[in-house]
């Protein structure tokens, strides 16, 4: 990426990146694909000089089909609209696939067009648009569509401006997500607000918010005299009545107690615990195990009462402390 430009700031962290760039619009004829190594010093250059420097590249390729920079922008993985004005640093990764597509840049941080105001990305203003651009500042109105934080200005909203989410956050136990997106649900808060938006449209001050319908009025139901209900026989009186009955208490084998062992020992139920223990020792501090039952959510396992402590391998689940102390149970007790 070379030329008379001035080298941009580079910022804090930057890396080389190796990105393959695409052109496809048009004949296949005139397709062509430029694999290109941007130096960490380049990473503080907008979008917009990277999709300039590939065009040049391209009409010197392409003489017989020349287009026009203005005419274009750029696009990332999953058709993620790259604005004029963000920088290679913030916006691309390296081994990411970037694609020109037919349509001017949007910028994130625009200027309006009057009083010889230019976009953000083109050459700077002078002094005196600077000046009247400090006078005149516009009201700017908070976007409401899930997923976009950003403020706006009525009269430069446009169908490209807003990228968001079409349906709202979704939390359950531990994970988050966008109910729009369910394939992308993750842990930690940080990777949830880098989840992208599927959406592209308008800037919107009232959201996308499904509409509230008014609930159509309910009829009062005409009053039913109900039949008098047939009298209850208990158990006890069919049982009498019924002596060989299969459900007859006489019928019913009761489940054996489990066997008595001679050992003096016993196997702890207690979640958690399952130990063997000696049941004349036991006491009010021998037995440090969970409160609650054991849930098992997608791939994460935790105790219902220590929901934090949330394991992905059974070996590690199993090691996680006791919260409560107290005597072994036995499964007679």
């Amino acid at each position: 990426m070379g030329g008379t430009e001035s080298i941009p700031v580079q910022p804090e962290g930057a890396r080389l990146k190796k990105i393959y760039l695409h052109f496809e619009e048009g004949d296949e004829a005139h397709h062509l694909t430029l694999k290109l190594t941007i130096p960490s010093k380049w990473s503080g250059a907008t979008i917009d000089r990277l999709k300039e420097f590939f065009l040049e590249t391209y009409n010197e390729k392409r003489p017989n089909n020349k287009v026009d920079p203005a005419q274009f922008h750029l696009e990332g993985p999953e058709n993620r609209i790259l604005r004029g004005d963000e920088t290679i640093h913030d916006t691309i990764k390296s081994r990411d696939d970037i694609y020109v597509k037919s349509g001017p840049s949007t910028f994130k941080h625009k200027k309006d067009p009057l009083d010889g105001r230019t976009l953000a990305g083109s050459p700077a203003n002078d002094d005196h648009t600077e000046e009247r651009e400090r006078e005149a500042p516009k009201e700017l109105v908070q976007c409401k569509n899930f997923g976009c934080r950003e403020k706006f200005v009525d009269s430069e909203n446009h169908e490209l401006a807003c990228r968001y989410h079409k349906a709202p956050p979704t939390f359950h136990d531990t994970k988050k997500g966008w109910s729009c997106c369910s394939s992308k649900m993750v842990y930690d808060w940080d990777d949830f607000e880098k989840i992208e938006p599927c959406t592209v449209g308008f800037h919107s001050a009232v959201g996308n918010q499904a509409p509230v319908v008014p609930a159509a009025p309910i009829a009062l139901p005409t009053p039913v005299v109900a039949a008098p209900a047939a009298p209850l026989k208990s158990i006890d009186d069919y049982n009498k009545a019924n002596p060989d009955a299969a459900t007859s208490v006489a019928s019913i084998t009761a489940k054996p107690a489990p066997p008595k062992r001679t050992d003096g020992k016993a196997k702890c139920v207690n979640y958690g615990c399952q130990a063997e223990y000696f049941v004349d020792i036991n006491n009010d501090k021998s037995c440090a195990h969970h409160a609650g039952a054991p849930v098992f959510h997608d791939s994460g396992k935790y105790w219902s009462c220590c929901p934090k402590e949330v394991k992905y391998d059974f070996d590690e689940f199993l090691k996680v402390p006791g919260c409560t102390v107290g005597p072994h149970k036995d499964v007679r007790d």
